[in-house]
């Protein structure tokens, strides 16, 4: 590339008498490209920088160039994955492995605390009496507080200390119905619940949720979780069948819905 320039230079060098702002701007354009498009690092590289977990990754979608992704693990310990799957560094609570986590990926109680394990270190601790958390946020699930719950090497925060029945079968984060509230299952038992607002009514399905309407709408696929279609002028937003929102069209407008899950207000 800077052969390429090189030459360029010597040929505007004869002749930029003749076009000398066309050609500064087609060499400065592409110098910015060249600084634009340079990799910081290796494609695939990874490191930690003293507590900081860095990867090499492309800057965005619309940029391809290589730069250091990091992620600071503030008071906890960075380590190298040793699971060739799965190469990212990740953030610990301590700097040496823990002989409570012999399996990747498990989670058990200590006490009345969730333990979540990694490649044998301790990642993310949640305390089910306070709520409050160690490690990264995106462990943290459901803010309830109750009792320390596990089945086999997974482990929750649980309302209740015994399985609830509304939660048989439900181990990965389900919603069912408890009457108009909604209860949200893992391991089988209820982790969270939330009451349905007056005007709405807790619906059944594989993901439980207060609708805008008790009964299936027609015209509402089962399948779709934001679709739009047209009912008595309005738009209508639908949920797993059910009306999830409604909104009239303001006067002298009518609904128009299309083929694509979409529609708006006309002037009619």
């Amino acid at each position: 590339m800077f052969a390429l320039l090189a030459g360029m230079m010597m040929f505007f060098h004869h002749d930029v008498s003749n076009c000398p702002m066309a050609c500064l701007l087609w060499v400065g354009l592409a110098v910015a490209g060249t600084a634009c498009q340079t990799d910081e690092c290796p494609g695939g590289a990874v490191r930690c920088v003293g507590k900081v977990a860095q990867s090499c990754v492309p800057r965005g979608s619309d940029d391809p160039a290589l730069a250091w992704y990091s992620n600071d693990c503030g008071e906890g310990f960075c380590h190298l994955s040793t699971d060739p799957t799965d190469p990212a560094p990740f953030c610990a609570a301590t700097a040496e492995p823990d002989p409570s986590c012999p399996q990747e990926g498990s989670e058990h109680c200590d006490g009345n605390q969730v333990i979540m394990c990694r490649q044998g270190y301790v990642v993310f601790t949640k305390n089910c009496t306070t709520g409050d958390h160690t490690g990264d946020n995106i462990y943290a699930g459901h803010e309830s507080n109750g009792y320390c719950v596990s089945v086999g090497d997974a482990a929750e925060c649980a309302m209740e200390p015994s399985p609830n029945p509304l939660c048989s079968g439900r181990y990965f984060n389900q919603d069912v119905c408890d009457g108009n509230r909604v209860l949200s299952c893992g391991l089988g038992y209820a982790i969270d619940a939330y009451d349905c607002p007056t005007t709405r009514t807790c619906v059944p399905g594989e993901y439980a949720f207060c609708a805008l309407s008790a009964t299936l709408v027609p015209g509402c696929p089962l399948d779709e979780i934001n679709y739009n279609t047209c009912k008595d002028g309005a738009i209508v937003t639908c949920r797993y069948g059910y009306m999830d929102s409604q909104e009239a069209c303001p006067a002298g407008q009518t609904c128009s819905a299309s083929s694509y899950g979409t529609s708006y207000c006309q002037q009619g």
